[in-house]
């Protein structure tokens, strides 16, 4: 009996955390959107107390309701409540975004993934979420500088890397059994890895420091890389 005892009072102590825990990386994307609302003096619903709430009932009801028709009815009611905030804050403030909506649905399933014991994994989305509302102005600014070039070569690396790679088959052919098309082709990632970064560090801090960062660490991976990656972007941009 003891031992049972003993159990239980773990498992309602761990409930307890994981608990505090939701609340709290509720609470983190409430605070920012409780600022942005604040500066802004708009009409959005999500502060700090209704974000935090979202989170600890994502939590509640997965925690305690997973397994009853209970769970799907309640995420529909927030999905519901959500989309019914966006066109009441759309209507009076004549807007179109639904971020703070969106914070809300992320903020809730955030709450879900605590009562699953996910922590790592709401703690990283919350981190995501919190950059991606707080560094607003700085994205924005970003994407306006953008061209339509760089926007192009970025859709291009996506598919070298994240494509083309895990479609080639990662075994050896030819005479001798030396061609080996993954290998190839990674040499080829690496290279357009280094060149992408490089063009980057340029963009960011300027030709000169730009090139000494991406030299230096290209450099620890692959000289041979990074002789190629730099050579080619001497050609597209001289200076």
């Amino acid at each position: 009996m003891g031992a049972v005892a003993a159990t239980d009072m773990v498992e309602k102590i761990m409930f307890l955390q994981n608990l505090g825990l939701a609340l709290l990386l509720g609470s983190l994307i409430g605070l920012e959107r409780e600022r942005d609302r604040h500066k802004e003096d708009s009409h959005e619903f999500g502060g700090i107390r209704t974000l935090s709430l979202i989170s600890v009932l994502g939590y509640l009801v997965f925690s305690l309701f997973a397994d009853t028709v209970l769970f799907p009815i309640v995420t529909c009611g927030v999905l519901l409540l959500l989309l019914a905030s966006y066109v009441m804050s759309s209507y009076l403030d004549k807007r179109t975004g639904a971020t703070t909506e969106l914070a809300g649905i992320f903020t809730y399933f955030i709450g879900v993934l605590m009562g699953m014991g996910e922590t790592l994994i709401a703690t990283v989305i919350t981190l995501v979420v919190v950059m991606l509302l707080y560094f607003k102005q700085v994205l924005h600014r970003f994407a306006h500088k953008i061209e339509k070039q760089e926007l192009y070569d970025t859709i291009k690396f996506i598919a070298i890397v994240f494509v083309v790679l895990p479609l080639l088959p990662n075994q050896t052919y030819g005479p001798l059994d030396v061609l080996n098309p993954y290998e190839i082709w990674l040499m080829v990632v690496l290279i357009s890895t280094l060149s992408f970064a490089s063009y980057i560090a340029i963009k960011a801090i300027g030709p000169r420091k730009g090139i000494g960062v991406s030299g230096f660490l290209g450099g620890l991976i692959s000289s041979t890389a990074v002789a190629l990656s730099l050579s080619g972007l001497s050609k597209s941009s001289p200076k």
